[in-house]
Formats: C-alpha cells, sequence, structure tokens
C-alpha cells in the first residue's frame, strides 16, 4: 500500500523478505531458517556464492553480447536465464553494471523525456513538429481513445521482450537484498526509458511485467528526486491501457497510475503526479 503520509518514504515492495532471493547470501540464509542450517550448509552456500562470482567475472561480458545476437533466439533466451539467476545470487554484480544496462536498453525502443510538456518521447520528429503547431496529436495520446497505435520492436520474441523486463525486475531485487541499489543511481532513466517503452508493448505480459517493476522503481526511497522527475509523463504514458480489453492490463495500469500519482514533492508539498489527473 502506498504510504500517503508527507513524512513517510515509500519503500519498493521487492525489498521484503517475500521478493528476497532464495539461495543467496549467508544473512539471507540465516534469517529464512535459523534453525535448521549448520556450518555445512552455510560453508556450501559461500562456496557457491564464490563459484559465481566467479562464473560472472569470467563469463558476464560474453553473456551481456548474447542479449544482442541477431542469428539464435534460442542464444538470447539462455543469456538472459543465466543472467537472471546470476543477478539473484547474491553476489557483487557493481562493475558489470555498465556493461549490464545498455545491453538490456538497446533491446527496447528508443525513447526521451521532454520535462517541459512532461511527456515521453519515441518520435521526436513528429513530436517536433507537434511543438510548431502540426496538426497532430501529443505522443502520450496516441491510443488514448482507439485501441491500437503503432509500436516499433527491437526484439521480435514476445517471451523475449517478457525476459527483457523479468532481468531489470531481478537486477532491482538483487540489488535491493544486498542494500546496493545506489549503484542504480546514474542508471534510473535508463531504466525508466526502457521499461515506459514496452507500455505500448501489443504483448498484455509484456505491459504488465513493466508495470510492476515501474512501480518498484517509484517507490524505492533512493530515487525520489527522479521518480518526481518523471511522475507526470509516467501518469499519462498509462491512461490509454487504461482502456485495455485485457482486465489485469487494467488492473496494473491503475496501480502504476497510482504510484505515480502518488510520488512525493517535498518542496510543493504535494503530489509529483498529481497534473496527469485533469
Amino acid at each position: 500500500t502506498i504510504k500517503l503520509n508527507q513524512n513517510l518514504s515509500l519503500v519498493s515492495d521487492l525489498a521484503r523478505p517475500p521478493y528476497l532471493p532464495q539461495g543467496g547470501t549467508n544473512d539471507v540464509l540465516q534469517r529464512d531458517s535459523p534453525s535448521v542450517l549448520n556450518n555445512s550448509s552455510i560453508s556450501d552456500a559461500t562456496t557457491t556464492k564464490v563459484n559465481l562470482q566467479t562464473i560472472l567475472d569470467t563469463c558476464g561480458s560474453v553473456l551481456f553480447c548474447l542479449i544482442g545476437d541477431s542469428t539464435s533466439e534460442r542464444c538470447r533466451c539462455l543469456s538472459l536465464d543465466c543472467i537472471q539467476s546470476l543477478l539473484l545470487a547474491g553476489i557483487d554484480i557493481g562493475r558489470h553494471v555498465p556493461y549490464l544496462i545498455p545491453a538490456l536498453a538497446a533491446r527496447f525502443p528508443s525513447c526521451s523525456y521532454d520535462k517541459d510538456l512532461e511527456v515521453f518521447v519515441q518520435d521526436s520528429q513528429s513530436h517536433e513538429l507537434y511543438k510548431r503547431g502540426g496538426a497532430i496529436d501529443r505522443q502520450d495520446r496516441d491510443g488514448l481513445l482507439a485501441p491500437n497505435c503503432s509500436f516499433h520492436v527491437f526484439e521480435p520474441s514476445e517471451e523475449l521482450r517478457l525476459e527483457l523486463c523479468r532481468t531489470f525486475s531481478c537486477l532491482l531485487r538483487g540489488l535491493l537484498v544486498r542494500d546496493a541499489v545506489m549503484i542504480l543511481d546514474a542508471y534510473f532513466p535508463e531504466m525508466i526509458y526502457s521499461l515506459q517503452a514496452s507500455l505500448k508493448d501489443p504483448f498484455p505480459n509484456v505491459k504488465v511485467e513493466a508495470y510492476r517493476i515501474l512501480v518498484q522503481l517509484l517507490r524505492v526511497s533512493n530515487w525520489e528526486l527522479g521518480a518526481k522527475f518523471f511522475a507526470t509523463g509516467i501518469a499519462r504514458s498509462v491512461l490509454p491501457n487504461c482502456r485495455h480489453r485485457n482486465t489485469t492490463v487494467v488492473i496494473s495500469a491503475m496501480d502504476l497510475l497510482e504510484a505515480s500519482v502518488c510520488v512525493p514533492d517535498r518542496a510543493k508539498v504535494k503530489r509529483a503526479g498529481t497534473s496527469a489527473i485533469s
């Protein structure tokens, strides 16, 4: 539940125990089942962690390159599976983040943000024409009333587009459990751009997964200023899917609309996304 008290910061659900990765660090293992674990199991977990760290340090760059493999969908799928497992293993991924984030973002449609109008922009030429007074609608209103709107994809497989979103979720979960989420501070806009572009994806499951991750990103207290910057744009980009035929998509869209509208703007003593309500 989103906290509406001005003095309380939002807390991501992914930082709570049900979302903690299994088989991770010793602290997680001891907290989950302190009466069952013995010295042998803790030693085995430590050895496994060291081995996984070695795998990531040795093969990480190759796995990241395979995300964009143009010849084999199977290679892209297996690389994402391996990366997700490593991200949830409770190992140190700090030095690999600068290579992982661009590799993931490259598989999403390009996107930018116009702070003056507070809208996300996929087609810069059309947006400039709109700003000059051209007879076209603003991009966040594309599909607001009509059920269909254009969407350009870099990843042709629907299942892999879903796995790309889940990889962002695994990355966030793995860092939250280690209290190392500040590693992603510089990449917060890039994650927002990538996931926001998925809100127009024709595959409903991709929409739902992107909604859920964006909700968690907006609730991480470390990124409150960044969430405030994008809050109105995210709220506006959600509105077309509130008329979607899939009920799950509509419910997820309403969750993100609530989360974006309720982002705190402490300087103005209000909620940052309320401009989208009208």
